[in-house]
C-alpha cells in the first residue's frame, strides 16, 4: 500500500465552531469511543488523559475487531458523521488500527502502513490550547456510572465502576423503561438517557412540584429514533410525550 494524504477544504473555524452543537462535547467525544467498542466487540477500553504546556492529549484504546480503512471513512473520516466532526475539531490526531496509520490536523490527513499490527482501535487527539483536565475525566467517570455494560473501563491506569441500579422504581413507558427514585429536597427532574446501555445525554425539566425524580431512561428502538440528529436531545412529539409522563409521576 503506497503512502498518501488528502484534504477537505473548508471554512477556517468550521470544525471549532460545530463543537456547539453538543451539550459538551468532551462528554461526547467520551461516549462515541465506547459506542466504537461496543460496536466492535472489545471487552476492555482505556482511557488516558494528560496535559502538558503545548496541549492536553486524550488517548483511547480498545480490544476490539478494529476498524478496515472503509469503515474508518465512514464513521470518522467523514463530515455527515458526528465521530468525524468531533475529530477535525482538534489540533492533531492519530489512528491506529490493524494495519493502518492515520495522522491528521483539522480536515488534511495521512494513511499509512503501520509497522506493527494492532488488533483493536487506538484514537489520540491533541487540544491547543491546553484544556483543565478534571473536566474530562469528570465527563468520563459519569458516563461510564451510568454505562450498562460487563465491559472493563479504565481511565489513567484505575478501572472505573459501571452502572449500578440502586432506584427505588422501575415503570414502563411508551419511550422505554424507567428507572428513578423521588427526590423530596428539589423539585427538579433529572434522567439520563440511554439507549442499549450506553449514556446519550442528560434531560431536565424544572416543575412546580413539591418532589423531584432522578433516574434512567432506557430508550426503546422507536423511541431511540425520535432523537435529533447529534443523540442528545429528543424531537418535538418526544419531548412532549416524556414531560407528560414525568409531571404525571410527581403529582
Amino acid at each position: 500500500m503506497n503512502d498518501y494524504s488528502e484534504h477537505i477544504k473548508l471554512p477556517k473555524g468550521f470544525f471549532a465552531k460545530n463543537l456547539q452543537n453538543y451539550q459538551d462535547w468532551r462528554f461526547t467525544w467520551f461516549r462515541e469511543a465506547i459506542n466504537r467498542a461496543v460496536d466492535t466487540g472489545a471487552t476492555q477500553i482505556d482511557f488516558k488523559v494528560s496535559k502538558n504546556q503545548k496541549y492536553t492529549q486524550l488517548t483511547v484504546k480498545d480490544n476490539g475487531a478494529g476498524l478496515n480503512l472503509s469503515q474508518i471513512r465512514s464513521t470518522l473520516l467523514c463530515l455527515n458523521n458526528m465521530s468525524g466532526l468531533l475529530l477535525f475539531a482538534h489540533s492533531r490526531y492519530f489512528i491506529h488500527t490493524r494495519n493502518l496509520l492515520i495522522s491528521g490536523s483539522a480536515y488534511a490527513y495521512r494513511i499509512e502502513p503501520a509497522d506493527d499490527y494492532y488488533q483493536g482501535f487506538k484514537l489520540t487527539i491533541q487540544i491547543n490550547p491546553p484544556a483543565r483536565l478534571a473536566h474530562f475525566q469528570r465527563c468520563c467517570r459519569i458516563l461510564v456510572a451510568h454505562f450498562n455494560s460487563s465491559m472493563t473501563v479504565t481511565l489513567n491506569g484505575k478501572v472505573l465502576n459501571t452502572f449500578q441500579n440502586d432506584y427505588d422504581h422501575t415503570v414502563d413507558i411508551k419511550l422505554g423503561q424507567l428507572l428513578f427514585s423521588y427526590e423530596t429536597n428539589n423539585s427538579n427532574l433529572f434522567l439520563w438517557v440511554r439507549f442499549n446501555g450506553l449514556l446519550l445525554f442528560r434531560y431536565y425539566l424544572e416543575t412546580a412540584s413539591r418532589i423531584g425524580l432522578d433516574g434512567v431512561l432506557d430508550l426503546n428502538e422507536q423511541s431511540y429514533h425520535q432523537l435529533k440528529a447529534n443523540h442528545e436531545a429528543f424531537n418535538d412529539v418526544a419531548h412532549i410525550e416524556l414531560n407528560k409522563i414525568l409531571l404525571q409521576l410527581t403529582i
